[in-house]
């Protein structure tokens, strides 16, 4: 009976495990695709150099990208690029947060599930002797166990994949807003030349 019992839970934490790494996967793939569409919008905005409709794209979208943008594009125009790049990590370093996370479950189901398996194993030695029908559970909740950390090191790989992407691409913005940014600056007149031409175009002499 408790055998059975045992097999039951591994099966049902096997499974778990598998459905998170299922939802985890579909997740990250969804974000991939709403990020790239994100990124193509806003280089073609700052390219054209519309930054409040970068704002409003960043606003209305979902996603890591977005998140993270949202602290980098609320700066006004001709922003020092190190304020920008704090920024940046500091919205890294919030996104990063849920993900660790979530990403302790698997190793909590692995642990749970070599315990169901050695849990009859140890009962029937308890009782006297160790019989054929306690170790077949044990070797599974072993096998579940190794099967659950194997996911959980293909999730991680996913995630760590995922995350410099998401630095990669959140880099590459930020140097183009800088960029935009440094050319406005450089485009807008000197204040004494505003003066020497707002009196040349009125036909008086500039003040010495």
């Amino acid at each position: 009976m408790v055998e059975s019992v045992a097999e039951v839970a591994i099966a049902l934490l096997v499974a778990a495990a598998s459905l998170v790494t299922a939802w985890r996967r579909r997740r990250v793939g969804a974000d991939e695709r709403r990020d790239a569409r994100l990124l193509d919008d806003l280089r073609a905005e700052i390219a054209s150099g519309r930054l409040p409709e970068a704002r409003d794209r960043v606003r209305a979208a979902r996603g890591p990208l977005a998140r993270v943008l949202l602290a980098v594009l609320r700066f006004p125009y001709g922003v020092h690029e190190r304020a920008l790049e704090l920024a940046r990590r500091d919205g890294l370093a919030a996104e990063r947060r849920p993900s660790r996370a979530a990403g302790r479950v698997l190793p909590i189901l692995s642990g749970l599930c070599a315990a169901a398996g050695v849990a009859p194993l140890l009962a029937s030695g308890a009782a006297g002797a160790a019989s054929g029908s306690a170790i077949r559970p044990a070797w599974l909740g072993i096998a579940g166990a190794g099967a659950i950390l194997l996911l959980g090191w293909l999730d991680a790989r996913r995630a760590r994949a995922a995350a410099r992407r998401l630095e990669a691409e959140s880099a590459e913005l930020a140097r183009r807003i800088v960029a935009h940014s440094e050319s406005v600056s450089l485009a807008e007149p000197a204040p004494a030349e505003g003066v020497e031409q707002s009196a040349v175009e009125i036909g008086a002499s500039p003040p010495a």
